[in-house]
């Protein structure tokens, strides 16, 4: 009898652990707030990170709402890791500030769920003094309260990564309803000297500079204006002192703006003035600054929305 009730007890053992198995087989490791979850499963991928203009954007591939937030850790150089922010849930990128200069930014990236976080992921970043999103490179220089690049943007994307249009020929420049860019001449070897040539639908997206600048307003070139000594000589003291055709009347740069004649192109798509003239657009709709070569003032005024006009940004 003992012996059957012993057989009866080690079934009912068995089956439990049989069951209990079978449980196990089929539970589904997918929630992070337990704590026997397998913390790959909400490991965030794909962390990487790019500067453009005084910010690093960091991105990731993947938001999980299963979890509470994600956080990210920065440490600069020889420094100590800080959490410098929490995205949510349903984040895949973040900003981060930096002052200009060369150094070593290193990130870390877990997702948190409750008390529980996943591994980490790390990225890391050289910065530079100042990119666009194309990865090119621009000096800058501070002019009274004003920090102003010193040299004319050259890049072909908008900073969202969409595509500017690069069209070359006249008769579609002059039916453009878009924004769009050439180089002079279409001739890509001048975007090093002189940056390239955008028509004011360009302008009109507020995606052309990098993030942290912008093109300036009328009133942005008027404070520059102003602080130079007044329109009648302040272009002499922006106009860089090589580059131009002779006599470049006044032409000294003591600001250090460094403006070249980029020449512009017409609203029908022919080029002209490269060494004559040279033109920066407004964030004002219509309005453009120029400078001469034999003069050595600044003139503030009206050009149609499909000319090609140079750009240099200013900081936000």
């Amino acid at each position: 009898m003992k012996s059957i009730q012993n057989i009866i007890k080690y079934k009912i053992i068995i089956g439990s652990i049989f069951i209990f198995l079978l449980a196990c087989e089929s539970r589904e490791w997918n929630n992070p707030f337990d704590p026997d979850c397998p913390i790959e499963i909400f490991t965030p991928t794909g962390f990487l990170a790019r500067q453009e203009g005084d910010y690093i954007i960091l991105t990731w591939n993947e938001n999980n709402s299963n979890i509470t937030e994600y956080q990210i850790e920065l440490k600069i150089e020889n420094g100590t890791y800080t959490i410098i922010a929490s995205p949510g849930k349903n984040d895949t990128s973040a900003i981060y500030p930096i002052n200009f200069s060369e150094k070593l930014y290193m990130f870390k990236l877990y997702a948190v769920a409750g008390s529980n976080k996943s591994n980490e992921v790390t990225t890391s970043i050289v910065t530079k003094p100042l990119v666009d999103i194309e990865g090119n490179e621009y000096s800058f220089i501070s002019i009274g309260s004003q920090v102003w690049m010193t040299e004319n943007l050259r890049v072909t994307k908008y900073n969202d990564g969409t595509p500017i249009q690069n069209v070359t020929d006249n008769s579609a420049w002059t039916q453009l309803t878009s924004g769009a860019y050439c180089w002079y001449n279409n001739d890509i070897n001048n975007k090093a000297t002189y940056g390239a040539l955008y028509n004011q639908f360009a302008i009109s997206t507020k995606k052309l500079c990098p993030i942290g600048w912008h093109v300036p307003s009328d009133a942005e070139w008027t404070t520059l204006t102003n602080f130079l000594g007044g329109e009648n000589i302040a272009g002499g003291k922006m106009k860089s002192t090589a580059g131009w055709d002779n006599p470049n009347t006044g032409a000294t740069n003591s600001s250090g703006f460094t403006g070249l004649s980029g020449g512009r192109r017409s609203n029908t798509g022919s080029f002209d003035d490269i060494g004559i003239v040279g033109d920066w657009w407004s964030s004002n709709p219509y309005h453009h600054m120029s400078l001469y070569y034999d003069k050595q003032n600044i003139e503030l005024t009206a050009a149609q929305y499909r000319r090609g006009k140079s750009i240099r940004c200013i900081k936000d």
